[in-house]
């Protein structure tokens, strides 16, 4: 199931919801990749598959800056990671920028504060950072890519 994390800095993520979107990114852009054709995008972000793969094919200039955030927020959490992207099949249709919306903001926030809340024991459930009081549901603001 690929998830991006849309509007939530990477800064702001638990180190498990870091590192599987790193992946999950790899695998979108896969999926993009195989499945080029940028026909019927869905007008809105969903948690839906394939909607949610599909809403970003025509938005891969915004996918890229993310992965490269992502990247950077591990390396800055001290991991190492090496994938790089191979953006090489890109067509101009694909390659549009993207602001998230603040209604993309709250399905994506709402769903990490579900998740946390769901495997609070988990061990790797952990920050390596605070981000307390940074979840919308606190009204606090917060920094959104």
């Amino acid at each position: 199931m690929t998830r991006i994390n849309t509007g939530v800095h990477p800064k702001h993520l638990m180190d498990k919801h870091l590192i599987a979107e790193h992946h999950e990114m790899l695998g979108l852009f896969g999926y993009i990749r195989n499945r080029p054709e940028v026909a019927n995008i869905p007008p809105e972000l969903s948690l839906r598959q394939p909607e949610h793969k599909d809403f970003f094919k025509n938005k891969v200039k915004y996918l890229i800056k993310r992965f490269h955030t992502i990247q950077a927020e591990m390396r800055d959490r001290g991991f190492k990671p090496k994938a790089v992207l191979d953006d090489g099949f890109v067509t101009a249709e694909m390659d549009h920028d993207w602001k998230p919306t603040k209604q993309a903001y709250k399905l994506i926030s709402q769903r990490i504060t579900d998740r946390i809340k769901e495997k609070s024991i988990d061990r790797y459930y952990r920050q390596s950072i605070d981000i307390t009081g940074v979840l919308p549901h606190e009204n606090k603001e917060i920094s959104v890519i």
